[in-house]
């Protein structure tokens, strides 16, 4: 689970769709012993294909150990949509148990408020 704000824009160039959005968040895992994972990133998506790549630097913890992780991201996304397969990179204390190496995460950014700059 993960629940967090961001700032998305929707643009095109030309006759190709483009996003882009930069954001805050906080992974949440239940189980034996909860998992936070407070998380900075972003992404972009453009083109007909709708390719999506984002970058993720999350920090999980289980209030006893913790570990820093960067997460590359691939996919496919639009304006305020994205599926994409992520591999979690260790930065620190690689034996950190209890996140996978692997993610498959689907996203929708819920628009709250709208500005015009």
């Amino acid at each position: 689970m993960d629940i967090g704000i961001s700032v998305n824009n929707n643009f095109s160039d030309g006759h190709h769709p483009a996003s882009n959005a930069y954001f805050f968040s906080n992974e949440i895992k239940l189980g034996n012993k909860v998992i936070i994972g407070p998380k900075i990133g972003g992404w972009v998506a453009a083109g007909i294909a709708a390719m999506a790549l984002g970058v993720n630097l999350i920090y999980y913890t289980d209030f006893d150990n913790g570990s820093l992780v960067f997460r590359p991201e691939v996919g496919i996304g639009l304006q305020h949509f994205k599926i994409v397969y992520g591999y979690n990179a260790g930065l620190t204390n690689k034996k950190f148990s209890g996140i996978n190496q692997n993610q498959v995460a689907a996203v929708y950014c819920f628009k709250i408020k709208k500005s015009r700059l």
